[in-house]
């Protein structure tokens, strides 16, 4: 018995010592870093080499999710973290190299540099695994491919049109593919890779595990992450999608022709030489005019649009964080996605069409604690699309600057956005700038492109809301009613007062007599107003105009809306699943350049394969490669010139079948001889009962004999002596 009773002890002893272990285990690993995701050894080795100690937001909330096994749709800003935020969840899951052949997880991006990228962390974080990974990029050698593939890699990174042109091309199997991440998904959709996402999602199984991240959510990524995931959770913790409450919101009337004398008054008495601004223009050529313009005239000025070139958007974006340029133009489809930490100020040179895209906007300023500015330049045929922000932001009609002695306060950062005119001094700017473009050809040639996109952008835009246009043809919200915005009222002189009650008496000045009582002649219509006039007036003190306050039955303390106040002003964190929540965040971005912009409007086209419409990037031509060219019918599966083949059998191996075993030594083969029943079909039919005798490769006499004279004849011309041969001796001729 006391034995068995220090058995017992002994044990109770282990366990409590293990309990203490643990407890002091959990107390030294805090619970906010990656100690308390339980992660394996090697991976956690690698996130500590690579120097990581925090998890970033959006790491916080993807890395559990994902190791749980759902679907997930991300919304993270590039240089948020969201690479390693789905990189480490699948090396922990993969953990180790598998035998079986075939891929397990599949990494799209739209671009080689983030390819290569995503590519550098794969090594990284799994240096301390056994795990392989090939690349698939567009423009590298398809031999070197193939190798990499016959390796049987557990991860593949490719760009979509490379990865359908190899699937093709070797008939690729994903079978065996357990996770797919899309990075920067938006980007994939609105570079039209639409049909080759879905030939990739029909080689994988149903019961993978789908992973997309984008910065924003076009209306494709919407419908398609409805139809591609399965119940997918949707992460939104992106602080541009929330108007802080330090903004200072401005908005500023201005006529079309003072637009740019508008802006380089800002930038000259309004925003400070140190201060990093970033201005929205609406298409590629506005951006470069402005930035050649800012240039002349001596500010640090750089630019990022669309179509510009990987290298070039990197160093321009490089010289813009390193304070190198303290102003940064860009257009929508450039600045989605960028990481521009500590901004001061924002202008909106050309009022976006959507409220949704000036959330996204004004959303870079005034984070982490910090102040900010917003300028939004308004000409009239932009104010329905002010009202309308207004509406979603839920401020109501902003407060029109209607008398200058009433104005409110420049200072106001909540509450109501003002609108108000701009100083008279913009006049002599346009002036300026007027003379600074005639004396320059570049300028002008460049001012003629702008005027051509910027009516392309008007039409192909979509319309404001009916109710907002009625709205705006209020008389209040004419330019020729409001009076100077209070920002500039520091800077407002005497005689700009003066100017602006002048111009204000001119344009109420209304004359008590009509038409007809100017000449001398119509002394009738003088009698006439002698006589009604006092009538008129006791009729006008009888029925006087009464103001009646329009009174709302909604009590703003006790009202409940169905959908949350949040929700309501626009600015509620989604961590739903809901299909409406993600339709709700559908952000539709303007095109830049001619091509985009007709692209948009021609959003059905017709199929000559499914005869009917289709939406565009849904038509699916399996006779290209990822260069959108035509493959010729020699190099396709099977062709004379099919670059598998060459390559087969120039190596003398092959890709295995996915799902088979690796061979455990010596270079992988049989792969191409279980395929060529399937490959050589039409060539190999009946081969056993029609087979020939095999040509023997030793010459015979006569073929020797005939080779030596060849040989003797071309010497003979050349002037060469040739030998002869005559028993055992040889003679020279």
């Amino acid at each position: 018995m006391a034995d068995n009773r220090d058995v017992v002890d002994s044990d109770n002893d282990n366990g409590a010592i293990e309990h203490l272990r643990n407890e002091k285990s959990s107390k030294k690993t805090g619970k906010g870093g990656f100690q308390g995701m339980g992660l394996s050894p090697p991976v956690f080795r690698a996130i500590m080499k690579r120097g990581y100690r925090i998890p970033t937001p959006i790491q916080r909330k993807c890395i559990p999710s994902i190791l749980s096994g759902r679907d997930i749709v991300a919304m993270a800003r590039t240089g948020s973290g969201k690479t390693a935020a789905f990189l480490i969840p699948i090396l922990e899951k993969l953990k180790e190299h598998s035998t079986t052949v075939g891929a397990r997880a599949v990494i799209i991006s739209p671009t080689r540099e983030l390819t290569l990228q995503t590519s550098k962390y794969v090594r990284e974080l799994g240096k301390f695994t056994d795990l392989r990974h090939c690349l698939l990029l567009g423009g590298d050698s398809m031999e070197e491919q193939f190798d990499a593939l016959a390796s049987n890699p557990d991860i593949i990174i490719a760009t979509p049109g490379r990865l359908c042109h190899v699937a093709k091309a070797t008939n690729l199997s994903l079978k065996t593919c357990e996770y797919v991440v899309f990075d920067e998904a938006d980007r994939l959709f609105e570079m039209g890779f639409a049909a080759q996402v879905r030939q990739i999602l029909e080689l994988m199984p149903d019961t993978r595990q789908t992973l997309l991240f984008s910065a924003t959510m076009p209306r494709m990524l919407a419908d398609f992450t409805q139809a591609g995931l399965n119940s997918p959770q949707l992460i939104r913790l992106d602080a541009e999608a929330q108007i802080s409450s330090s903004l200072e919101n401005n908005l500023l009337a201005v006529r079309p022709d003072q637009k740019l004398g508008a802006f380089m008054y800002l930038m000259r008495h309004v925003i400070g030489r140190t201060e990093q601004t970033i201005v929205f223009a609406c298409t590629r050529h506005h951006v470069e005019f402005l930035n050649r313009i800012l240039v002349d005239e001596g500010f640090e000025a750089t630019l990022i649009y669309g179509a510009m070139d990987a290298f070039a958007r990197k160093v321009n974006l490089g010289k813009f964080r390193a304070g190198k340029a303290r102003i940064l133009v860009v257009t929508d489809v450039a600045a989605r996605g960028l990481d521009l930490p500590l901004l001061d100020n924002v202008i909106n040179v050309h009022f976006p069409s959507s409220p949704k895209l000036f959330v996204h906007r004004v959303g870079r300023v005034a984070r982490a604690g910090r102040t900010g500015r917003a300028f939004s330049l308004v000409e009239p045929a932009e104010v329905p699309y002010m009202l309308d922000l207004c509406l979603y932001v839920g401020s109501g009609e902003p407060q029109v600057v209607l008398d200058t002695s009433a104005a409110p306060s420049s200072d106001t950062t909540t509450g109501k956005p003002c609108l108000g005119a701009m100083p008279v001094a913009v006049d002599e700017e346009t002036e300026a700038c007027r003379r600074q473009i005639a004396r320059t050809n570049d300028l002008v040639s460049l001012e003629r492109v702008c005027d051509r996109a910027y009516k392309l952008y008007c039409k192909t835009k979509p319309s404001a809301s009916p109710s907002s246009a009625a709205r705006a043809k209020d008389p209040g919200f004419c330019i020729r009613s409001l009076r100077q915005h209070p920002l500039f009222k520091s800077e407002a002189s005497a005689i700009d007062d003066e100017h602006q009650h002048l111009l204000a008496g001119i344009r109420d000045f209304k004359p008590k007599g009509t038409v007809f009582e100017i000449g001398k002649q119509d002394a009738v219509m003088r009698e006439m107003r002698q006589v009604h006039g006092a009538k008129i007036e006791r009729n006008r003190q009888t029925n006087g105009h009464v103001d009646i306050e329009r009174r709302n039955f909604r009590d703003d303390q006790h009202f409940i809306g169905k959908n949350g106040a949040m929700d309501q002003d626009g600015l509620e964190v989604v961590l739903q699943s809901e299909p409406k929540r993600i339709a709700d965040l559908t952000v539709e971005v303007d095109g830049d350049d001619a091509e985009m912009m007709r692209s948009m409007r021609s959003i059905r086209r017709w199929d000559q394969k499914q005869k009917k419409f289709v939406r565009l990037g849904q038509i699916v031509d399996e006779a290209r490669n990822e260069a959108g060219a035509r493959i010729k019918k020699n190099e396709r599966q099977g062709g004379a010139a099919d670059p598998y083949l060459k390559w087969c059998s120039k190596n003398k191996k092959s890709i295995p079948e996915a799902g088979s075993s690796e061979p455990s030594n010596g270079p992988v083969r049989g792969g191409l001889l279980n395929r060529v029943s399937s490959r050589f079909a039409a060539n190999n039919k009946n081969s056993e009962n029609n087979s020939k005798p095999v040509r023997s490769e030793l010459k015979s006499i006569e073929e020797v004999r005939k080779q030596r004279k060849t040989t003797a004849k071309r010497s003979r011309a050349a002037g060469k002596p040739t030998r002869k041969r005559t028993g055992n001796k040889r003679q020279r001729r």
